[in-house]
């Protein structure tokens, strides 16, 4: 025999005489705030894996509320003692997930596969009571109120519950411990709200089923808008998942949820098309407020870029004078202490050519980057055009030889036969290939430095071996990046700027290729390669 609870049947499953006013405002108020969270995340960075599991996670809660909603407005004593188990399972799986969430948000990496393990074995009890009479021996029909086992549902409900909880208090707490200020306020802040929320959502139910009064329920459900709200604080003040307008997207979505709301609410006829009026208004100029903040963010990062590549120009240029004219200071240098060249011989000459050629060069190098780069983004230009990367390679090495000769190096060059056509700026590439060669020689006090080159699959290889200082750990990392400079790079090189290899970096790859060095460790030498596509 199916038992009828005192109220009417519900109208559309939702509406019902036994729903007090403060459940549909909590209730919808709820769910709209998560959903609308969740949509922009989804639309936004849906591949983080954080946002996949708060998805979930209010995906369940988003279930909740409408199992509970379905609860209150059904009259059938079997459907709703129905409904109320699958609340206490729902309810109990929002809170792992929220644990998942809350484990990866905080640690920046998925959940191991043992704690995992763990935490469906906390569910599982439940869920097997679940279709039992254990759980939910029967139900009250004067009030329609199941009858809850409390040897059963407190320890393996709302127990399970509480361990979620202080498992997220303790992984937080351990975060905190380790993590530097500015995370700290992060993990703070996020514990806070996923407590309120938590908590805000089981008490009402905790108290309910302990006085029966499930009104004060309702009030609990006011802890998801807090916790969505110092989320939207992470995201704006920290850039936690990287949405530069998600503020004001959610402020206008928001706003206009909320009075479009009223149209429930309003009966007048001039009360609604005042509302109207004020929803299309509210439209058209959250819209305008998105569009603003977006040109103004895109604005801002052009200026960033343009700074950090104007400060990454002035760097290269700093870098490569001091090459040249460190190389000219020491043979004017020469020149003015020797005797020996007193007065000017043809062996001065020859000397004095040398140096006259590298300032000259210098020269040369310095004016096409101020007069091809840009100044308003810092950007190195390129005048592409063919070449023989054979041919600048060998000048390269021409040039370096007597820098290998006397430090007593040995320096051999190995060119296999055929040509090496490229596409390219030759000054810069050029460039590349003697900062290269310059690095290998400095740096290595005794045995060799070996130069190749080589051609296969259509890619040109050029290569940098020597028997010098090597390469920490510590070091690689450091490699090819602006100001990234080796431990003791300053004991062997005083002119050490840490852009030499950012500038390499960078004209190799605008050219399509790539570069990376290779060491067995400290006192070992090292190895540096070049990758240029070869024009067919």
């Amino acid at each position: 025999m199916n038992l009828t609870c005192p109220w009417d049947p519900p109208t559309y499953l939702f509406f019902s005489s036994n729903i007090p006013p403060l459940l549909y405002y909590s209730h919808i108020l709820s769910i709209v705030g998560a959903l609308i969270f969740g949509a922009v995340l989804f639309f936004k960075v849906r591949k983080e894996l954080s946002v996949k599991i708060f998805i979930v996670t209010i995906s369940l809660f988003s279930i909740w509320i409408l199992l509970d909603v379905l609860t209150w407005a059904a009259n059938s004593a079997d459907i709703v003692l129905f409904y109320w188990g699958l609340t206490i399972i729902v309810e109990v799986l929002t809170y792992a997930v929220a644990f998942y969430f809350s484990y990866v948000f905080i640690n920046k990496r998925d959940m191991p596969f043992g704690l995992k393990l763990f935490c469906v074995g906390l569910v599982l009890p439940i869920m097997v009571y679940l279709p039992t009479h254990f759980l939910l021996p029967g139900i009250d029909i004067a009030t329609c109120n199941a009858n809850e086992n409390p040897l059963i549902n407190l320890p393996f409900s709302y127990g399970v519950e509480i361990v979620f909880s202080l498992m997220i208090v303790f992984v937080a707490f351990k975060a905190i411990i380790k993590k530097k200020m500015e995370e700290r306020k992060q993990v703070f802040i996020f514990l806070l709200g996923i407590l309120i929320f938590l908590v805000a959502f089981s008490s009402g139910n905790i108290v309910g089923s302990i006085t029966d009064d499930w009104n004060l329920a309702q009030y609990g459900l006011f802890g998801m808008p807090i916790f969505i709200g110092l989320l939207t604080y992470l995201v704006v003040r920290f850039k936690t998942f990287n949405i530069k307008t998600f503020a004001a997207q959610v402020l206008v979505i928001g706003l206009a949820v909320l009075i479009g709301s009223e149209f429930f609410f309003v009966t007048t006829f001039t009360n609604q098309v005042l509302v109207g009026i004020t929803f299309v208004l509210s439209c058209i100029g959250g819209f305008l407020l998105v569009k603003s903040v977006k040109s103004e963010i895109k604005a801002k990062e052009n200026l960033e870029i343009a700074n950090a590549g104007q400060e990454n120009l002035i760097h290269v240029m700093n870098h490569q004078l001091k090459g040249y004219l460190a190389k000219g200071r020491n043979i004017f240098s020469e020149l003015l202490d020797e005797p020996m060249y007193q007065p000017v011989t043809d062996s001065a000459k020859g000397i004095i050519k040398q140096g006259f050629e590298s300032l000259t060069e210098g020269v040369g190098f310095i004016q096409q980057v101020l007069t091809g780069s840009s100044a308003a983004t810092g950007k190195l230009a390129y005048a592409m055009a063919p070449l023989d990367f054979k041919v600048l390679v060998n000048e390269a090495v021409e040039k370096q030889r007597s820098a290998a000769a006397d430090k007593g190096l040995g320096y051999e060059v190995t060119i296999a036969d055929g040509d090496y056509p490229a596409i390219g700026d030759a000054i810069q590439l050029k460039e590349a290939v003697r900062n290269l060669i310059d690095n290998s020689i400095i740096y290595t006090q005794s045995g060799s430095v070996k130069v190749s080159l080589s051609k296969a699959a259509g890619k040109i290889l050029f290569a940098v071996k020597d028997t010098g200082v090597g390469l920490a750990e510590d070091d690689k990392k450091r490699l090819f990046t602006q100001g990234g400079k080796g431990k003791d790079s300053l004991k062997m090189n005083t002119n050490s700027t840490g852009y030499g290899l950012a500038f390499v970096k960078g004209v190799i790859e605008a050219h399509g290729g790539r570069v990376w060095a290779e060491s067995q460790g400290t006192g070992k030498g090292s190895q540096f390669y070049v990758e240029l596509p070869a024009e067919r």
